[in-house]
């Protein structure tokens, strides 16, 4: 006894599709994964909190300025996971103060998903305080890795990077 053989539903050819409606397409789907990823991450990404820092070797300075001196915290060139703990005393130090506190990264040339993460929690943690966070550059390394992780408008990180 033969099996009957299974009909396969019609495909339709890439060909039949116009190229630019398969762009739209595309493009359509990507913004519509990474709105949900924006709106999910608070949820799902893991995000060390913040707690009483340790020995830090990530650079803090006061600016001079006739008022309250504003905190900067500059990250290193190579901003990994190594540093990960100095960059999160660093900014510990500073995630309560009340005026705007400055992240130098003009240097940085590398930075890695817990550094990222690490930004991420204390701009959030600054954003929830209603206190402001500066930056100073933003060389196309921070941008591209931010985008890259879907943390780049959270992070709130100029649209173009500037060294």
């Amino acid at each position: 006894m033969k099996t009957p053989k299974r009909k396969r539903a019609p495909s339709v050819a890439k060909a039949a599709v116009p190229a630019a409606v398969a762009r739209v397409a595309d493009t359509q789907l990507l913004e519509t994964i990474v709105a949900e990823r924006e709106a999910d991450l608070d949820a799902t990404m893991p995000v060390p909190a913040l707690v009483e820092p340790e020995a830090s070797a990530v650079a803090i300075e006061t600016a001079p300025v006739d008022k309250a001196p504003e905190p900067i915290v500059t990250l290193p060139s190579n901003s990994a996971v190594k540093d990960a703990a100095a960059l999160k005393a660093a900014l510990i130090k500073v995630v309560g103060l009340p005026v705007t506190v400055s992240l130098d990264v003009r240097s940085v040339e590398r930075v890695d998903t817990a550094t990222l993460q690490l930004l991420y929690a204390f701009v959030r943690d600054r954003a929830q305080r209603k206190l402001a966070v500066e930056w100073l550059g933003c060389p196309k390394a921070l941008i591209e890795s931010s985008r890259l992780l879907g943390v780049h408008t959270m992070l709130g990180l100029p649209a173009v990077g500037v060294a």
